[in-house]
């Protein structure tokens, strides 16, 4: 459902920001409580909801699929897109000649006079880690459109778009993407672009100076890009290809790219990063799995085992909690999907009892792939699973030398600082205490190491990494 909000304006009290109806229409910054209780979803379970019969209770378990539980994560994410997006509109304020003029020379696609670069940020976790889930609750505390209709008594009429938000198509096919953002426009404007720009014989240039036109007229927020490591089987000019027109909305279009995916689409960047025009990117995100000693885990786990539709429902003693985490190792979909599947094979088989002996033989005879995944995770060979490598792990598969190039390429040109520098930092020593560098890689090594040490101790503000690394 699309989120269309009429404009009610709070003036800025920044000077860059003031005067502006498209930073001043923004939503407030949410506080951490207020947040969370609109993000979480955790439907009801009544105790009278056991008596039910089988079939009902097997229903009723499928809400254990649709809980949601607002970690401190998710408000650390929310604030840093919450101000990406806000930055984003210094200099855009569509009621300035200046801005007037910015428009009109991108709809001409003239040379711009004035780049000022929007930020970027990625986002990284392990399949099943809460990154779609975490998207998700960022984008509940901001309109997709805000319409406009009078500004310091004034007439303004404008529709402002906050955010589009697209996959990367599997194929990673440039049309293919194009298409995707013109469906959203259409929804978000009542237009057919998607139809004029499908026809067949136009150019993939032309889509995209649309879109760019598109975005400028509209004074488009933030672009979201979900399942970017999908860009990673696309071919090397096609990939190409979209990674420059993304710098061209940020730089020229002033647009945020807020791309999200795997450790895997850590790769695609492998030789981009060096450019000079990602300096001022917001920096990385990486989601991992919760340790198990966390207070982030021990709030999942406790809001799972609450939804046991059994007949003989257990407390959640210190040894049921160590079997949760061994068999879902800290990973948020794989705890709630152990339960609810564990709910339905108490209830058809008779059981009636979620208990260790049950968790184990849910997990065995019920994850199927999921189960080879985890156990590569757990036994740390995730050399055939790259959506599950940390960057830690990325530089001891076989591959190191062009990891280390990647990562330095990544640190080269993000603003890693503070705690980020830091567990960045961390995660690279545990790389390499038992890799065999060649000299080489010992020299990227240290140019990186000596990086991240600089951004430690020249703390400017927090880029975090979050999640513990696990034992």
């Amino acid at each position: 459902m699309i989120k269309i909000a009429n404009a009610l304006y709070t003036p800025s009290v920044l000077a860059e920001l003031s005067n502006n109806p498209v930073a001043e229409a923004l939503p407030r910054l949410l506080e951490s409580e207020e947040f969370t209780r609109g993000v979480s979803h955790l439907p009801l379970i009544k105790s009278k909801e056991r008596e039910l019969p089988d079939h009902e209770r097997m229903i009723a378990s499928s809400r254990l699929g649709r809980c949601v539980v607002a970690t401190a994560e998710f408000y650390t994410v929310y604030q840093r897109v919450y101000t990406l997006i806000k930055s984003g509109y210094i200099d855009k304020n569509p009621l300035t000649p200046k801005t007037t003029k910015w428009t009109y020379d991108i709809a001409k696609n003239s040379a711009v006079s004035e780049k000022t670069t929007a930020d970027t940020l990625m986002i990284t976790g392990i399949s099943g880690g809460g990154k779609t889930t975490i998207r998700n609750g960022f984008l509940k505390g901001f309109p997709q459109v805000i319409d406009h209709t009078e500004y310091q008594g004034k007439p303004f009429i404008f529709r402002q778009l906050v955010y589009i938000c697209v996959d990367m198509p599997h194929d990673a096919l440039r049309s293919a993407l194009c298409l995707e953002i013109f469906r959203q426009f259409d929804d978000l404007l009542e237009t057919n672009y998607a139809q004029q720009y499908g026809r067949k014989g136009v150019k993939i240039d032309d889509m995209q100076q649309a879109i760019a036109t598109i975005s400028a007229n509209h004074m488009l927020g933030a672009i979201i890009i979900d399942e970017f490591q999908n860009l990673n089987i696309g071919k090397s000019g096609g990939k190409e290809a979209i990674l420059n027109f993304f710098d061209y909305l940020a730089n020229i279009v002033k647009v945020p790219i807020i791309k999200i995916g795997t450790p895997a689409a850590l790769r695609i960047f492998s030789g981009q990063f060096r450019s000079s025009r990602r300096a001022g990117t917001s920096g990385l995100i990486e989601i991992q799995q919760h340790s198990q000693d966390s207070e982030a885990w021990e709030y999942l786990m406790k809001a799972a085992w609450r939804y046991q539709w059994v007949k003989d429902p257990l407390k959640l003693s210190a040894s049921l909690q160590n079997t949760l985490y061994q068999l879902s190792l800290g990973i948020p979909f794989c705890l709630f999907r152990l339960m609810e599947l564990a709910n339905q094979h108490a209830i058809t088989t008779g059981h009636e009892v979620i208990d260790e002996a049950l968790l184990k033989r849910v997990y065995k005879q019920e994850f199927g792939l999921i189960r080879q995944a985890l156990s590569a995770l757990r036994t740390g060979d995730t050399a055939g699973y790259e959506d599950l490598m940390r960057c830690d792990e990325l530089l001891r598969d076989k591959n190191s030398s062009r990891n280390i190039e990647e990562l330095l390429s990544v640190v080269r040109s993000q603003k890693f600082k503070g705690a980020a520098a830091t567990h960045l930092s961390n995660h690279i020593e545990n790389g390499i205490a038992e890799t065999e560098l060649s000299d080489r890689d010992r020299k990227m090594v240290l140019e990186l190491k000596d990086k991240l040490q600089s951004g430690a101790e020249d703390w400017l503000g927090s880029v975090l990494i979050e999640g513990e690394q696990i034992p």
